[in-house]
């Protein structure tokens, strides 16, 4: 009796592990371009991959039209169900602010930044899998 319970908790284990790795996000990839009228606010840095899933490419913040855009250039990113892009305080999702759904696991990408955040305090840009609460990768923003 005790074996099947370590074998049912084994599988379930297994599943939450790798639950992220299902597709979620297009794998098209996409060239939205930020053009010639938007001003960098921020470095463009590098994103840095977490948990065992790859995410690289850059992060940049630009200002077009009176708007705050991040841009995810030369962006590419392993895949799950439910992955989001936020800005955030810290390299863990816990004080963020949602951006929208990860419109391609490839490509350049802009997403509007509502509001004003401060940069100082809002310092990582992250790719998310909200169902399952894994890091992907993040990105410091300078």
């Amino acid at each position: 009796m005790m074996k099947k319970h370590f074998y049912f908790l084994g599988i379930v284990f297994l599943f939450v592990l790798n639950g992220c790795t299902k597709t979620g996000s297009s794998s098209e990839p996409i060239n939205e371009m930020i053009g010639n009228s938007g001003t960098p606010v921020t470095s463009a840095m590098a994103f840095t991959s977490a948990n065992s899933y790859t995410v690289t490419g850059n992060v940049r913040v630009y200002q077009k039209d009176g708007k705050l855009i991040l841009a995810l250039e030369n962006f590419k990113s392993s895949n799950g169900p439910d992955l989001r892009v936020y800005l955030s305080k810290e390299m863990q999702p816990v004080n963020f602010i949602e951006l929208g759904r990860l419109k391609s696991v490839q490509g350049n990408q802009l997403y509007d930044i509502p509001g004003n955040p401060d940069f100082n305090t809002y310092k990582f840009a992250i790719i998310h899998c909200q169902q399952f609460n894994r890091v992907f990768g993040f990105a410091s923003i300078k």
